[in-house]
């Protein structure tokens, strides 16, 4: 694992590190990532569906050069990242996420923050939760 990185849940500042050889594929189910894989040159070693239309699997061989050839082939992939306090627990990055503000926050405040971010709203969830 590599060096001390961060984002925040919760208001909490949650330390994380890079998993040296597991990362995620962008991909509709396995063998879509395996034919990726395949393409780029790269040897598997799992594949597993991590949820819908992303796809964690460990390599063989040096985790960022073959992130690089998949990449070269317009491949979306991520690092996996591990709580740097717990291991065992993993962060995949996908391309949506929940937010919920405060119970006080106004509208007009939600609406200049997702703006400011570049932020598009995919679902509302009320209680203001969004799927963004």
């Amino acid at each position: 694992m590599s060096e001390a990185l961060h984002f925040w849940q919760g208001g909490q500042k949650i330390d994380v590190r890079e998993d040296g050889s597991r990362m995620t594929i962008h991909a509709p189910n396995e063998t879509a990532a395996r034919v990726a894989a395949d393409r780029a040159g790269i040897q598997l070693e799992t594949v597993e569906r991590a949820a819908p239309g992303l796809v964690r699997v460990q390599v063989s061989g040096d985790l960022d050069s073959s992130m690089a050839r998949l990449r070269s082939d317009n491949n979306v992939v991520h690092h996996v990242y591990r709580d740097a306090k717990a291991p065992d627990v993993e962060y995949l990055i996908t391309d949506s996420f929940f937010i919920k503000f405060k119970p006080d926050t106004p509208e007009h405040r939600i609406r200049d923050y997702f703006q400011a971010e570049n932020l598009v709203i995919e679902k509302d969830l009320a209680d203001l939760t969004y799927l963004v």
